[in-house]
């Protein structure tokens, strides 16, 4: 190693190290992005599905629901083995994207539930489900 190293070297490492760095972040949101689109599509064709589902009969809801309940499941499981590294920040932007999908989810169960299953319902809330997820997408592509 090198014992005489000169401001202009140490400088030149420095922005080595920092182009490194970034490179190595870049691609990192790619899993993270993934797994949120994956999320918000399956609860969004999920309540669809639930709608469809009762109005077929109330047994006919577990059948969209075990559904659902995998892919959410795969779709995490895949998500958190494949990031290996994450970029700055993203640990906070990660839990209000999924605090937000996670209130918008259980806000669209209980008040589908105690509104009596219309389809509208559902319909709405798997649109806001599909706008909050692909905006928070949007935003982690970004950074």
């Amino acid at each position: 190693m090198e014992q005489n190293i000169t401001p202009a070297k140490a400088q030149h490492l420095l922005d080595q190290a920092a182009r490194v760095g970034s490179a190595t972040r870049s691609d990192a949101g790619w899993p993270a992005i993934t797994m949120l689109l994956g999320i918000g599509v399956t609860s969004s064709l999920g309540l669809i599905a639930f709608g469809l589902a009762h109005q077929v009969g109330d047994n006919a809801i577990f059948i969209p629901m075990i559904s659902v309940l995998a892919w959410l499941l795969i779709f995490m499981a895949f998500g958190l083995y494949f990031m290996r590294s994450a970029k700055r920040g993203f640990g906070k932007r990660w839990a209000l994207y999924i605090a937000l999908w996670g209130a918008l989810w259980t806000f669209a169960m209980a008040f589908s539930s105690l509104a009596g299953h219309t389809m509208g319902y559902y319909t709405t809330f798997a649109a806001l489900i599909c706008a909050a997820v692909s905006t928070c997408a949007v935003i982690e592509a970004r950074k």
